[in-house]
């Protein structure tokens, strides 16, 4: 073996000898010290020859094979690569060039890699490592770190509750005492230090709009603005006088049930000192729908400064009842059938209801009630109802009973039945006694899944037969199974052989005799030798 890229080399040997009788001389193709070409494989023949011309040869190769044995050598661009990230975040991905590797073959391929360019790298030292192998199996390995740090270039976050906050004084004070909630500050580190304020909270403000201002700072010096106005107004705090008409309760009637009634009336009026007085709002107004029962109507004026002033008027509607309970019949005819020779029979029926515009609706009388025995025949019976201003209603329900024949014949259905065939036989013809059916009409046969005589396969059938009467009435149908069993009685065929004759030497008591055995068929497919 020599290193690859090596074109030849030398190789030595121990020569091959010859022993003979005779003198010998030797000649070779090759000598020990000669140079071979890498990649060759050459045969080197020793010939001895002796006086009398006898030849003896030995022969052997010398292969010269190139092999690779140094490591790639791998190029790392930048042994330390640095990233910053904004504090908070965790982490970056990070782009670079990435390391390459030649080597002595021409050929270093990449085999690993502990990470790649665009891979998201946390904060701190990460040691990446590359490793690159020639075609012979020589690895080269090289590392490099990605080292991502944190920075803070970014202002804390100012949240002010309220970016003006008015206070009213009466007119002619010059100031007040103000108190508000301060703004407050968040940051990426975690920290927000306030770091000056115009004003505090309990400061006395003037007439007038005045500009307050907080700063806050972070541990790296970032600052941060909010500001808000703190505006005093001079205000008017006396209310509107309102004059509402009499009188101050209003009544009037309607029916029982119904749910209220439009209304007109004389609507409250204001004045005030500043000699404006608007109405700002009022919870109805003259035609509005008023339901049953006391409403009370606000009505709220106010000055130009905003001072409120309400008052407020009842509207009364009271009901009065002059109409009937309404009746519900949930069916006016119920009809009900009997067994003929039946007289009758006790019916059940859901009861008419009353519903009245006073919410109540009493049952005063009834001719019958659900569980009365009713005649064949029609029976009418009458319910009354009042309400309780004494108004009634009444309705009416016809119970019709009606003779008919519902009972289904009586079927006298018969047992399975079970036939036996010889085995191979596919069906059998199979006859019994069909089932019978009485009845209190007539009783007929509608219809029969297979009747006597018909041919069933091998197994088990299911029979059915359904039988009913002239009134249409459908008795449960007369189901039985008929089984075709398989029998085997014959036995088996024997092909039996010829008799057996072997001749022995005379002496010989006895022999070992082999011959071909006696076969069997089945109609099963199987006979057994017993």
């Amino acid at each position: 073996n020599v290193e690859i890229g090596t074109p030849s080399t030398t190789v030595t040997w121990t020569v091959p000898t010859a022993i003979d009788a005779s003198a010998v001389t030797t000649v070779s193709s090759h000598n020990p010290g000669q140079s071979f070409i890498t990649g060759t494989t050459t045969t080197v023949v020793y010939t001895a020859t002796d006086e009398f011309g006898n030849i003896g040869q030995c022969a052997f190769t010398i292969t010269v094979t190139a092999t690779d044995s140094i490591d790639p050598v791998v190029t790392v661009s930048s042994g330390f690569i640095t990233q910053q990230v904004e504090i908070g975040l965790g982490g970056v991905n990070v782009f670079y060039t990435e390391p390459t590797a030649t080597d002595n073959s021409g050929t270093a391929v990449l085999f690993s890699r502990s990470a790649q360019p665009g891979d998201f790298f946390p904060v701190g030292q990460t040691v990446v490592t590359y490793i690159f192998q020639d075609p012979s199996g020589n690895f080269g390995t090289g590392t490099f770190t990605v080292n991502v740090v944190e920075v803070d270039t970014t202002p804390p976050v100012v949240t002010v509750p309220n970016g003006i906050i008015t206070r009213q004084v009466e007119i002619g004070t010059s100031g007040i005492i103000v108190f508000f909630s301060e703004p407050t500050a968040t940051d990426n580190s975690g920290t927000a230090i306030l770091d000056s304020r115009t004003h505090q909270p309990g400061d006395v403000f003037p007439v007038g709009q005045t500009i307050v201002t907080y700063t806050f700072r972070d541990p790296a010096g970032n600052p941060a603005t909010g500001t808000f106005t703190i505006n005093v107004v001079e205000v008017d705090t006396t209310p509107p006088v309102i004059t509402v008409p009499t009188p101050s309760i209003i009544t009037r009637q309607v029916e029982v049930g119904t749910p209220g009634v439009s209304v007109f009336y004389q609507e409250p009026t204001a004045t005030d000192n500043s000699g404006t007085a608007i109405l700002v709002s009022r919870t109805n107004q003259p035609g509005d729908v008023f339901p049953v029962g006391q409403t009370v109507v606000t009505y709220t004026f106010q000055d130009p400064s905003g001072n409120p002033a309400s008052a407020t008027v009842t509207i009364n509607v009271v009901e009065v009842d002059t109409t009937p309970p309404v009746i519900s019949v949930p069916s006016t005819f119920i009809t009900r059938t009997v067994e003929l020779g039946t007289p009758g029979v006790n019916v059940f029926y859901p009861e008419p209801t009353a519903s009245d515009n006073s919410g109540t609706a009493i049952l005063v009388t009834r001719t019958n009630q659900p569980g009365d025995f009713f005649s064949v025949g029609q029976t009418v019976v009458t319910y009354t109802f009042q309400d309780p201003t004494g108004n009634p209603a009444t309705a009416t329900v016809t119970i019709n009973i009606v003779e008919e024949d519902t009972t289904p014949p009586t079927v006298n259905c018969i047992n399975d039945v079970i036939r036996t065939v010889e085995l191979g036989t596919t069906s059998a013809q199979v006859f019994y006694s069909e089932p019978t059916a009485s009845d209190v009409g007539q009783a007929t046969l509608i219809s029969r899944t297979a009747q006597p005589g018909d041919s069933f396969p091998v197994g088990a059938t299911v029979v059915t037969y359904i039988f009913g009467d002239n009134a249409g009435n459908i008795a449960d149908p007369c189901v039985f199974t008929i089984t075709v069993n398989t029998v085997d009685t014959t036995p088996p065929t024997v092909n039996c052989v010829s008799d057996v004759v072997r001749v022995v030497e005379l002496g010989t008591t006895s022999l070992a005799v082999v011959y071909t055995e006696p076969t069997a068929t089945d109609i099963s497919g199987t006979a057994s030798l017993v």
